[in-house]
């Protein structure tokens, strides 16, 4: 097996931001248990993120990485609504 590249997981990371959410908490902490906060994180999000790269149904497209940064990260699938049909839902018992 070859070797991943997490580097599209790793620049999201930082393009959104997600490091400095993950050290903001509700208690004290200092820098340094921030710091680590983050590393467990970090770490947690690369061993996911490499797990779903290495399966079988990674075809190797841009979908698939999106879906698998989208998916470590928590981030849900966009919403998608079907067409109105015109009909009433619910409809009484009369």
């Amino acid at each position: 097996m070859g070797k991943i590249n997490t580097t599209p997981l790793i620049n999201f990371i930082e393009q959104r931001g997600f490091m400095d959410s993950w050290s903001d908490t509700l208690c004290e902490t200092t820098a340094e248990e921030k710091k680590l906060i983050v590393e467990k994180k970090m770490a947690k999000c690369i061993g996911d993120y490499k797990r779903m790269m290495a399966s079988p149904k990674n075809d190797g497209s841009t979908d698939y990485v999106q879906w698998a940064v989208n998916k470590v990260l928590g981030i849900p699938p966009k919403c998608q609504f079907r067409q109105s049909t015109g009909r009433r839902q619910n409809r009484s018992l009369s």
